[in-house]
């Protein structure tokens, strides 16, 4: 034992001390010398056994999966199979630094590897390519097109897997060459339709993620578009808001384009930077967009011609002006425009509606009174609001606004949509007497027992209509 080399020793040790603890039965001795000699043969030819399947053991190689590969010795350079003195020796791999990336034919050699008849080689060829994806990218995106049918399927399987990768910009190379190989009529292209689908998903998840991280609201239910004669409310199936509580980072951002799922984008109170517009270029299934308090320039907000259609565009108290005409004209809106508190003037307004003349187009400076008003009658009084604050009721009917006649919701709107603001204006309406409003089949608030008619100057209840003049100081519609 002690002649031997010291890693033997080690191996020899645990046969050895089970060997030590043995005691031969009073039977062996009785075997007599031959057969004694033959018995202690066997026991040492038994344990050399041992030893071997033990050394052998030691030395075999880990599972062959990439994981393994990667915590074992993968890849072995010729160097470094030459010498584990001098690979162990290595500053950069003592230093725990990534080495230099593999040039063109090295993994030119790595690509033609995926498609090698043994298992561990076609492993290894892949755990390379994973290593520098960067690289392995450029070069892939070159053959791609020339590899036989094999290990195009084998880079379509590695560009699946890249492209989930939490890098964002080897994630959006990756689906790039998948979605440019999917163009093709070709085994390869179907293979990577395939792909696509079954990524998108993951990639939706990981922009969630991501998105709720930094902020953004992301729901499913309802959001305020005005787009009829009364304030509707739309049942929309999902919803993204960014409002300035979103922590504005570019990872994030990017992966908005992932969002496949949303159909509806409402951005209040954020610069519309170019990053921003360019992401939401690729939401393919976006109708509906409401942008409020937003800064954008013309030239970046062209971008969104690149969705496919827009059933629904709001831009409110925004800083776009005439200068945006031509660019508005432009946008795949389908079915309405609305402009309200912007800059735009009636004739930039009248200019869009000759190159849109199937959108319904509505235009208003941005005054808000808070009513619906069917017929000019009003429904509802939004709490809070320039109507609420100057008194108007339920069943008020709307006669004039300043000079101008009002029969019906359209015409209060039209005419309101005049104002500013800020914008005192004054509203006469007609109050029917408190004994037939209560008999109306409309709206009417909940009666509290302390919430008793006020009587006029005789201290009876007025029994006939009255007009009444209110002084309105318009206010700005509630972000909603």
């Amino acid at each position: 034992m002690q002649g031997l080399p010291s890693v033997y020793r080690n191996k020899l040790a645990s046969p050895l001390q089970v060997f030590r603890v043995w005691r031969m039965p009073s039977s062996f001795a009785a075997l007599g010398p031959v057969r004694a000699y033959r018995m202690g043969l066997l026991v040492v030819c038994l344990m050399i056994c041992l030893v071997t399947a033990g050394a052998n053991a030691q030395d075999a190689p880990p599972p062959e999966t990439t994981a393994a590969l990667e915590n074992n010795d993968a890849p072995e350079t010729t160097e470094g199979r030459e010498s584990g003195a001098e690979k162990s020796s290595d500053p950069v791999a003592e230093s725990g630094l990534q080495p230099e990336p593999p040039d063109e034919q090295q993994i030119l050699e790595s690509i033609a590897g995926l498609n090698d008849s043994s298992y561990r080689a076609r492993q290894l060829a892949r755990w390379r390519l994973e290593q520098h994806p960067v690289a392995s990218l450029k070069v892939i995106q070159q053959v791609i097109d020339r590899v036989d049918h094999n290990t195009g399927a084998q880079l379509i399987e590695l560009l699946g897997t890249l492209a989930t990768e939490n890098d964002l910009q080897i994630g959006l190379t990756a689906r790039r060459i998948l979605q440019e190989v999917a163009g093709q009529v070709t085994y390869a292209g179907a293979l990577a339709r395939t792909t696509l689908q079954a990524i998108d998903d993951v990639q939706e998840a990981q922009a969630v993620q991501k998105l709720k991280l930094h902020g953004a609201k992301l729901h499913h239910g309802p959001i305020r578009l005005y787009n009829d004669e009364a304030m509707s409310t739309a049942n929309l199936q999902s919803v993204l808001e960014l409002d300035i509580s979103f922590d504005w980072n570019r990872d994030a951002v990017q992966r908005i384009r992932f969002l496949k799922s949303i159909d509806t984008l409402y951005i209040n109170g954020l610069r519309l930077e170019r990053e921003l517009l360019e992401s939401i270029s690729h939401l393919s299934n976006l109708r509906n967009l409401k942008f409020r308090h937003v800064e954008v320039s013309p030239d970046d907000f062209a971008l969104l011609r690149e969705l496919v259609d827009i059933e629904y565009l709001e831009i409110s108290y925004s800083n776009i002006d005439d200068s945006a005409v031509e660019l508005l004209s432009s946008l795949p809106v389908s079915q309405y425009l609305r402009l309200f508190g912007t800059e735009v003037t009636q004739e930039g307004v009248a200019k869009i509606s000759k190159q849109l003349d199937s959108v319904k187009i509505f235009y208003g400076h941005g005054g808000f009174l808070g009513v619906a008003a069917p017929q000019a009658v009003v429904t509802q009084v939004v709490p809070g609001s320039a109507a609420d604050l100057a008194g108007i009721q339920l069943e008020d009917r709307l006669d004039l606004v300043g000079d101008v006649p009002i029969k019906n919701f359209d015409e209060l709107r039209s005419e309101l949509g005049k104002y500013r603001v800020g914008e005192p204006i004054q509203v006469t309406l007609t109050r029917a007497p408190e004994s037939r409003r209560r008999l109306r089949m409309l709206p009417a608030p909940v009666p509290i027992p302390d919430d008793k008619p006020q009587p006029d100057k005789d201290g009876e209840q007025p029994s006939e209509d009255q007009v009444i003049v209110v002084t309105v100081k318009l206010g700005e519609e509630p972000s909603y």
